[in-house]
């Protein structure tokens, strides 16, 4: 499936979390509204505007043919990936292998792409998992001293987020509530 990124208001809370299943013509998304009790009896809602995810599940993921054949073909060898499209053994990753997986996915690699693939490999030597999207952000804002390394930045350079980008360096699936 691909994943677009809407921008979506929904309340501000502290007090209560409700999910809501809502389905719109063939979309199928869940929609996070949070309840303030507090601010009920002054009569005041705090908003915020988030990124809310949609998922269209009549568009293709543009890896389903690779993960379909459970393997892919680079430098005549033949790499082993699971039906998530990670790496089986990490030891089978090279830079070719993320060109390939880049070009089934119609990604153009640049500089900054190797950037944080090469950042995703130092914090996996040093900590033993791949970071959720937040974590990234966060922690390559701080590695390359330069805050445009957001969220939305590096959703800009993998459309898939963390996962796609975890995909690319030859990682697991990345841990965190975001990757669910």
């Amino acid at each position: 499936m691909v994943i677009e990124t809407y921008y979506i208001q929904y309340l501000l809370s502290i007090k209560e979390l409700i999910y809501i299943n809502i389905g719109l013509e063939n979309h199928r998304f869940i929609l996070l509204f949070l309840k303030d009790n507090n601010n009920k009896k002054h009569g005041k809602m705090h908003t915020k505007e988030t990124n809310m995810r949609l998922e269209h599940p009549d568009i293709a993921d543009p890896l389903e043919a690779v993960k379909a054949n459970r393997t892919i073909e680079v430098d005549g060898r033949m790499i082993a990936i699971d039906d998530e499209g990670y790496l089986i053994d990490f030891d089978d990753w090279s830079p070719a292998v993320t060109e390939a997986l880049a070009e089934a996915a119609g990604v153009k690699l640049t500089e900054e792409h190797w950037l944080l693939i090469d950042f995703l490999h130092r914090f996996y030597k040093e900590y033993e998992i791949a970071p959720e999207i937040p974590i990234l952000a966060r922690n390559l804002c701080k590695d390359q001293n330069d805050c445009r390394w957001t969220k939305r930045y590096i959703e800009t350079l993998f459309p898939g987020g963390a996962k796609m980008a975890c995909r690319f360096a030859g990682l697991t699936r990345p841990v965190g509530r975001s990757c669910l």
